[in-house]
């Protein structure tokens, strides 16, 4: 069960989201995310249509994965690898649930 603390942050995300116009007010937004879902591992894609086809559709916002990691994963394009975006999932997906369903081995 949440706290209450936990369900003021949700609505506080909820309505900071109904007026998110910028990237960095985005960023401020999923950091509360994170802090909520108490992770410090959190990124967020989003893309146009086309994708994975098109993969400069993709727009990445990084909010806590160090940016050397970050660099290799774009240059050695692992986009077009990664598990979760090649699932086509959407919504919040956690990466032990993915490995269940696709083993790393594979």
């Amino acid at each position: 069960m949440l706290s209450k603390a936990e369900l003021t942050t949700i609505l506080e995300i909820i309505s900071d989201c109904t007026r998110c116009e910028t990237t960095e007010t985005f960023f401020e937004i999923t950091c509360k995310v994170s802090n909520l879902l108490q992770t410090d591992r959190l990124v967020f894609l989003s893309s146009r249509n086309g994708f994975p086809s098109v993969p400069e559709s993709v727009k990445e916002i990084n909010v806590s994965y160090p940016t050397e990691w970050t660099d290799i994963y774009r240059s050695q394009n692992f986009l077009a690898i990664d598990p979760i975006v090649i699932s086509g999932k959407t919504g919040l997906l956690y990466w032990k649930d993915m490995y269940r369903e696709i083993p790393p081995d594979q």
